[in-house]
C-alpha cells in the first residue's frame, strides 16, 4: 500500500491574507511594513487580525518584539515605520483623511504614491468595519 504524505503546508487560516502575504506578487510594501500595519490595525481592534499569529510573521519576516510591540501601539523605531503608523491612525480616526498634510508627510518620509495606495487598501476593510459599528462600539 502505498503511502501519501501531505507537504507541510500552513493550512488557509494559518496564511496571511494577501495584503500581507510576503508571496504577494504586485506588493509595493514589504512584508514587515504590512506587518506593522497589520499589528496596528489588530491592536486597534479591527477585525480578522490575530496579534499571535501576525507576531509570528513578523518573527518569520525578521521583526523583533520590542518594534512589534512599538508597532502595536502605533510606533516605530524608524522614522518612516512611524509616519506610516501615524497615517495608519489618522485614516482610522478621522472620515476625511487622507488630506493633503498627510499625503504629503509620507511623501516626505519616502513612500511612493503605490505605496501609500497600499497602505490605504489595508486599511479600508477597517474604516468599514468602524463606519458599520454602532457608536457606542466605536473607539
Amino acid at each position: 500500500m502505498t503511502q501519501h504524505t501531505v507537504p507541510d503546508t500552513p493550512s488557509f487560516d494559518q496564511r496571511p491574507p494577501a495584503a500581507l502575504d510576503a508571496q504577494a506578487g504586485d506588493a509595493a510594501l514589504g512584508a514587515p511594513t504590512r506587518i506593522r500595519i497589520a499589528l496596528y490595525l489588530a491592536q486597534r481592534g479591527c477585525p480578522g487580525m490575530s496579534p499571535a499569529l501576525l507576531q509570528e510573521w513578523g518573527r518569520a519576516a525578521g521583526m523583533n518584539r520590542a518594534e512589534m510591540a512599538a508597532n502595536a501601539g502605533g510606533t516605530s523605531h524608524d522614522a518612516k515605520g512611524s509616519a506610516c503608523l501615524a497615517f495608519v491612525g489618522r485614516l482610522l480616526d478621522d472620515p476625511g483623511a487622507p488630506a493633503a498634510a498627510d499625503l504629503a508627510r509620507m511623501a516626505q518620509v519616502g513612500y511612493r504614491p503605490d505605496q501609500i495606495a497600499e497602505v490605504r487598501a489595508q486599511v479600508a476593510p477597517c474604516r468599514r468595519h468602524d463606519a458599520e459599528a454602532p457608536a457606542e462600539g466605536k473607539r
